[in-house]
């Protein structure tokens, strides 16, 4: 059985993804740095590290309370009489005899006449007696499962926050908080940045067995069809990894891929690898097979994406589960093979023998690499905007809630001293770990929040917008005559036809850099803010609001937005019981990010279904006053005849006004008197006539009649 003291160093290592950061590039392999200080702090011997530090930090109270006792009590037994005296002599060689610690007690309350001092003394013989469990190790053991309570409460699958365990042992007061409202509406992730990951890495590198391994994919001889395969707009079909080759290149074994309708197995891309860059001569069979039943063929050990791979279920991209193999179960199948039947008599021997095989061992770290470069992230996570903050409040309230339980204890001032010394200790100790956990949030914190570079800029001008000297050039480049060919219909071969078309749309992302700074630079486009009239945006949405807000500062008069539903099959990824919490720690951010946008008689819209439309309005409560709800729009987009329960028809469109005082009311726009005289004329003709065809004749001729008037309107 594990000890309190491995079993919290076991929890520490999770805690700081000691086993998530084995990636070799990017932000990966500057935590990979960080981690060799902390798992030095965790596992060390070291005067700075963990178990010295507990130590230490116990002995501190020693050395001062338990010492002060001892030399207190030194002379006062002596010189009470020889019953105390040779009671006190007893105790000090068996200091953890607890009937010669009452028959000192006893002795006490005896022979000192004076109640108070006899108190005081008792007192001073209990403090002493839990200075020498520290040093039995009774209180260290005591310290080491706090400290592991604590974190568990906070952390969770590679996050901060009130997760589930917290309700098994410790209900959280929200009362840091509460703001005095009527009513309070909190999550798990609050103050938390919520991340988007990418949904693959276009490469991924891994150290393994001493040699760097680098996956990479690139275009194949379908250089179109994977491109529109990989940005998952027509051909579907084509996005599974094939092998194209494996190099060296600068003492980095490269792996390349090309995308394919079939991807290469696992049992025959391993052995292709091994041979290539560690043993041309190991025969990897017993590793990439189950073991075989009777008649049966062998299956694969290792997991392979299937098509459907990139979709989305209960919250997670299908491929993570399709890939995930885990490491017992992983051993546990190697130890079935007759091939490693001498290991051991019985399967745990095997196993245990088989996680010091180079072989298997390798295989399964190659593994967990290139499913990372498969599917990516199998969730999107969270940073802490003050990691620091939130968990030095949750340890102080830890302290009071849970080391300090007894509130008849405290108030009676009858508390143990072991008590107050892990309470002193675990204070110290907690800090220190939370001051190596914020270093590392923060690190990450400053990166996201960092203004990042815009990659690439492309201009979308109409052609009659365009200086003739530019048109030639337009003419001659085929992929933007493709496009007009595509989108709009329209066939252009000479500079005559383009001018004849002065609504096409020229893509400057079909022309040279030069060329675009070259059109931009002319005198027509001099005023290129104010002739800008639209404005797209690929990014993350928090990235995007952030590098735009000084420019469109409260100059927005309408929002709409349309975020994911969180159905669980709607693209939205989420770990396990964080469904609503995540998607409320996105939104929240998105909605925070906007309001400084939004004009004093803006407006902002979102759609929503069932699923989050409560969390929605108290998101918007979190930032504007329930004064300036405007209202909720309810359209009817589905038929649902299940006749066993009641069926949900519908969708909402909530609306919040910046300020509802100032919005334009009535809401009616400029075209509303023409929409309106339309419809009066349409209706009057409509009741003169019975027949389609004497309809549509009636408007012909009430509409070339009127047509110098309709301008007008």
């Amino acid at each position: 059985m594990k000890t309190a003291f491995e079993q919290l160093t076991e929890f520490l290592k999770e805690m700081f993804q000691f086993d998530a950061n084995d990636l070799d590039f990017g932000i990966f392999k500057i935590l990979r740095l960080k981690r060799r200080y902390i798992e030095q702090f965790i596992d060390g011997n070291g005067e700075h590290d963990l178990r010295a530090t507990v130590v230490r930090e116990l002995a501190k109270v020693e050395n001062t309370d338990a010492e002060a006792a001892f030399m207190w009590l030194e002379p006062y037994c002596k010189d009470l009489g020889k019953r105390t005296r040779e009671a006190w002599q007893a105790l000090k060689e068996e200091p953890l005899n607890a009937a010669l610690k009452t028959r000192l007690d006893t002795a006490i309350d005896v022979l000192d006449e004076n109640a108070d001092k006899a108190e005081s003394a008792k007192e001073r013989v209990a403090l002493w007696v839990a200075g020498q469990n520290i040093a039995a190790g009774t209180v260290e053991e005591r310290l080491y499962n706090y400290l592991l309570n604590f974190f568990e409460l906070y952390y969770q699958n590679g996050d901060f926050g009130y997760n589930s365990r917290a309700a098994n042992a410790y209900q959280v007061p929200y009362e840091a908080d509460y703001d005095g409202s009527d009513t309070f509406f909190h999550w798990k992730h609050k103050n938390s940045y919520y991340i988007k990951t990418g949904a693959s890495f276009p490469c991924v590198k891994c150290a393994i067995a001493g040699k760097s391994l680098e996956f990479r994919m690139e275009t194949g001889v379908e250089a179109e069809a994977e491109s529109t395969g990989q940005n998952n707009n027509k051909d579907k079909e084509i996005k599974l990894y094939k092998l194209a080759r494996i190099v060296e290149s600068d003492g980095v074994w490269q792996v390349t891929f090309h995308l394919s309708r079939s991807g290469t197995p696992k049992t025959e891309l391993y052995p292709k690898i091994w041979a290539a860059v560690f043993d041309p001569e190991a025969d990897l069979s017993p590793y990439l097979f189950k073991k075989e039943g009777a008649g049966d063929e062998a299956k694969p050990l290792f997991n392979d994406l299937s098509t459907d791979y990139d979709k989305t279920d209960g919250g997670q991209v299908k491929g993570v589960n399709q890939l995930r193999l885990k490491e017992e179960s992983y051993y546990k199948e190697l130890a079935k093979r007759p091939e490693f039947a001498a290991l051991g008599s019985n399967e745990t021997d095997r196993i245990e023998a088989l996680r010091t095989n180079a072989t298997a061992s390798n295989l399964y770290l190659l593994d967990k690499a290139l499913n990372q470069f498969f599917v990516g992230n199998d969730a999107d996570y969270f940073i802490h905007k003050d990691l620091r903050g939130f968990l030095t409040g949750e340890k102080d309230r830890f302290i009071k809630n849970v080391i300090f339980s007894d509130l008849e204890t405290l108030l009676n001032r009858t508390i143990d001293n072991a008590t107050l010394i892990i309470a002193r200790a675990f204070n110290a100790v907690a800090d220190r770990l939370i001051e190596f956990l914020d270093s590392l949030e923060t690190f990450q914190r400053n990166i996201f929040t960092m203004k990042k570079k815009v990659i690439d800029t492309h201009w979308l001008i109409s052609v009659g917008k365009i200086p003739n000297q530019f048109h030639e050039s337009i003419v001659n480049n085929s992929a933007q005559m493709q496009q007009f060919s595509d989108w709009y219909g329209v066939t252009v071969e000479t500079v005559e036809q383009l001018r004849e078309h002065p609504t096409l749309v020229v893509d400057t992302s079909f022309f040279p850099p030069d060329w675009t700074l070259e059109l931009l630079s002319d005198p027509a486009f001099d005023n290129l803010d104010e002739q800008t009239d639209g404005l797209l945006i690929h990014s993350e949405n928090w990235q995007a609001l952030n590098l735009l807000q000084e420019k469109y500062r409260e100059k927005v008069k309408c929002i709409y937005m349309d975020p994911p539903y969180n159905t669980g099959g709607d693209g939205f990824l989420y770990k396990d019981s964080f469904k609503h919490s995540s998607w409320v720690t996105m939104v929240d951010e998105i909605i925070r990010s906007s309001t400084r946008f939004v004009a004093d008689n803006g407006v902002t819209f979102v759609s929503i279904d069932q699923n989050e439309r409560h969390n929605l309005d108290q998101i918007f409560l979190q930032t504007h006053e329930s004064s300036n709800k405007i209202g909720e729009i309810i359209w009817k987009n589905v038929t649902d005849n299940n006749p066993t329960t009641i069926a949900c028809e519908h969708e909402y469109i909530i609306c919040y006004a910046d300020n509802k005082i100032n919005i334009e009311s009535p809401w009616k726009s400029n075209i509303s008197d023409i929409k309106d005289a339309l419809i009066k004329i349409g209706n009057e003709i409509i009741s003169k006539n019975n027949i389609l065809t004497d309809i549509r004749s009636a408007y012909q001729d009430w509409y070339r009649e009127n047509k110098p008037f309709l301008g007008q309107m």
